[in-house]
């Protein structure tokens, strides 16, 4: 908030953001049902739900059901999603994933695109054709308001401080993209906050308000959702659990280096003799290859060992894991569930996220909206059922 504002502004500041808030959570609803959940005047509504009118933000939708009293039909109102357009993009090891959605959190478009060894000159032409030549194709009002980049590194206000498998060559990644979209907000974080994210944002069916997400992709990372909130440490490190330490193999080893899904796939690659792919190592899982059990088995016990310490220091609610090899193989996540409560039985379920791309770009679609309506410091919940 402005500190130049006078309370009574304030005051009307924050009332336009809660109203908002409640339509955006609602999906439909009406000037005197906004009243009523917010115990606010009829008349502080109204004039706050005439100037959001003229923002564009939301629009009438025609009239809902009377009272059982009678009298007129209430005007419903909702979020003007094609007021207009974001786009999430995860910047992956091979692949440049993508989502094109609409302010409300509808999926216009998604897809990807093979980036494997393309330097980030090359990511960011391919960044800025893919929006020029897909906007067009989108019915909206007044174009791209928004772009939110997920990222596999450590990120910190935007600004990646570690990339582990992409050279920048000292760009800045979210000026760059300033620089072609001026007009527009930017958002980078890391990908498995994105994941975090998703599951705070979208998941109605557990308690995520204290919630922990491990991504298990070339590395491993965390999303920690504390009381609602992202936290992101002192240097934006907080969920770097892929480089905590085990003994492994009579030394210390980071937990990434045996269980992100390259780790374990170059393992079984070099023992089994010959390059494998994840469809391959999933394949000579359900053979019971021993070499492929071996491998999976200390999976199973490093994992569940790291998620019963991460439990044990945030006292989490629940467990979300996102890692597209466990999507193929999801008797491993009951391997690492059981694993967990051999060491104690109060630790919370563990579930498995579906589609662990899609999941990403949802998350980040999350934040570009929050940062779009200038609500970062508010839950808006998605459906994308209605």
């Amino acid at each position: 908030m402005d500190d130049g504002l006078t309370s009574k502004q304030l005051v009307r500041q924050t009332n336009g953001k809660l109203i908002l808030q409640n339509i955006f959570n609602s999906g439909t609803t009406s000037r005197a049902q906004i009243a009523r959940d917010l115990s606010l005047n009829k008349s502080t509504v109204s004039s706050i739900y005439n100037d959001l009118m003229l923002t564009g933000l939301i629009k009438e939708v025609g009239d809902g059901e009377a009272s059982n009293n009678g009298g007129r039909k209430p005007t419903m109102v909702t979020i003007n999603a094609t007021h207009g357009v974001t786009v999430s993009l995860d910047i992956a090891y091979r692949n440049l994933h993508y989502m094109f959605n609409y302010l409300n959190g509808e999926i216009v478009k998604i897809g990807e695109i093979r980036i494997y060894q393309r330097d980030i000159h090359e990511i960011l032409d391919v960044i800025h054709d893919l929006i020029e030549s897909t906007l067009p194709e989108i019915e909206n009002e007044i174009g791209l308001m928004g772009i939110s980049i997920s990222y596999h590194g450590i990120v910190k206000d935007g600004q990646i401080l570690y990339s582990p498998f992409l050279d920048l060559d000292g760009i800045d990644l979210k000026q760059e993209l300033w620089k072609m979209y001026p007009h527009v907000k930017i958002t980078i974080d890391n990908e498995a906050n994105m994941a975090a994210l998703y599951e705070r944002d979208f998941n109605d069916e557990q308690s995520t308000e204290n919630s922990i997400t491990i991504s298990i992709h070339k590395g491993i990372g965390a999303g920690i959702i504390l009381n609602h909130t992202i936290y992101r440490g002192a240097t934006g490190e907080a969920g770097e659990v892929g480089r905590t330490l085990t003994m492994h193999d009579g030394k210390y080893q980071t937990v990434e280096s045996i269980c992100s899904e390259d780790a374990i796939i170059t393992a079984i690659s070099e023992e089994y003799g010959e390059p494998l792919f994840r469809n391959d190592v999933v394949d000579l899982y359900r053979k019971s290859n021993p070499i492929v059990i071996k491998r999976l088995d200390l999976f199973v016990e490093t994992i569940a060992f790291l998620m019963f310490n991460i439990a044990k220091t945030f006292d989490t609610h629940s467990f979300f894991i996102s890692s597209p090899l466990i999507e193929e193989m999801p008797e491993m996540l009951n391997a690492i569930g059981e694993q967990m409560r051999t060491i104690d039985s109060s630790i919370p379920d563990v579930y498995l996220i579906a589609d662990a791309d899609m999941a990403t770009l949802l998350g980040s679609c999350s934040l570009i909206t929050h940062r779009v309506l200038d609500m970062m410091d508010y839950d808006l919940h998605f459906d994308l059922t209605k």
